[in-house]
C-alpha cells in the first residue's frame, strides 16, 4: 500500500510537472526547427526547458512503473 502511494504521488508530481512545460511549447511555438527532433522537442530545447522536462519525465516514468508493478501483485 506504500509503495502504491509513492508511486502515485510520482506519477501526479510527473503529469503537474510536465503539463505546464507542454502548454509553454504550444503557445511559444519556433518558426524555424529541424525534422528528425520535431516542433515541440525543439521549441524545448529553444526555450531552456530540457532539464526540468527530462526530470518530470523521469519522475512520470517512475511512478507508472511503481504502480504497475503494485497492480500486478
Amino acid at each position: 500500500m506504500k509503495k502504491t502511494i509513492i508511486g502515485g504521488f510520482l506519477f501526479l508530481g510527473g503529469v503537474i510537472g510536465i503539463t505546464p512545460i507542454l502548454m509553454t511549447t504550444a503557445t511559444n511555438s519556433i518558426d524555424s526547427w529541424v525534422t528528425p527532433p520535431g516542433r515541440c522537442i525543439s521549441t524545448i530545447l529553444d526555450n531552456g526547458l530540457w532539464f526540468p522536462a527530462i526530470i518530470f519525465l523521469i519522475t512520470l516514468t517512475l511512478g507508472a512503473v511503481i504502480l504497475g508493478r503494485e497492480y500486478k501483485k
